[in-house]
């Protein structure tokens, strides 16, 4: 399953709200016209939402643990629709997701954030590396308002500083060099969408 169907709602919930993507017929449309290209994962996305999975997610009276939860909530989708075992977990993964009740590298999740200074925006590149095992990444940075506006130069100032740490840091998890032209497109693809105000952005990298 491609996560970029998963973003886009991510993205376009974050912009105008979960009330826009509520009925199933119109959530299809949208993603439709947004990422056509990936209609598995889009009907995968519409048949949850048909099936209450945001009612099911945000309405937890019980208190079921989440990890529990979802594989709950997928399996009776896969029980009451035609859709595959994958597909109904990535769906509900999914959906949590965008929900912001659930991030997929669950591992990473710190109880006790860091400290941001005030004036500080934190901005977050999700990184699927397919070629690892699917492995999820996570990169965050924290920038002024002023860096808001032209996110490329926060990774030249100091020398290059913050680039050179993304490389290394990225290199160490992939267990390989990484060619500078790499580096150059992924950080230019995470800076569009930062001065877009996208605060995540999610990015298969192969």
């Amino acid at each position: 399953m491609n996560n970029i169907p998963r973003q886009t709602l991510y993205q376009l919930i974050q912009k105008e709200g979960i009330n826009r993507c509520r009925e199933p017929k119109k959530c299809k449309a949208i993603l439709s016209d947004l990422c056509g290209e990936y209609p598995k994962e889009i009907s995968a996305l519409v048949v949850a939402l048909e099936e209450q999975v945001i009612d099911k997610l945000q309405k937890n009276a019980q208190g079921v643990p989440l990890e529990i939860l979802l594989k709950q909530v997928a399996t009776q989708i896969q029980n009451n629709r035609a859709i595959s075992e994958e597909a109904s977990i990535w769906a509900v993964e999914s959906w949590a997701f965008v929900l912001g009740i659930y991030s997929p590298d669950l591992d990473n999740i710190n109880p006790y954030p860091e400290y941001v200074p005030v004036g500080l925006i934190q901005y977050t590149l999700i990184l699927s590396l397919s070629n690892v095992g699917n492995k999820i990444w996570s990169y965050s940075i924290d920038l002024t308002e002023k860096e808001e506006d032209n996110p490329q130069a926060f990774f030249q100032k100091n020398s290059r500083q913050e680039y050179n740490n993304f490389k290394t840091s990225l290199e160490r998890e992939v267990g390989r060099n990484i060619n500078s032209a790499q580096i150059d497109f992924i950080i230019s693809k995470w800076c569009k969408q930062i001065s877009l105000g996208y605060r995540t952005f999610e990015l298969e990298y192969n």
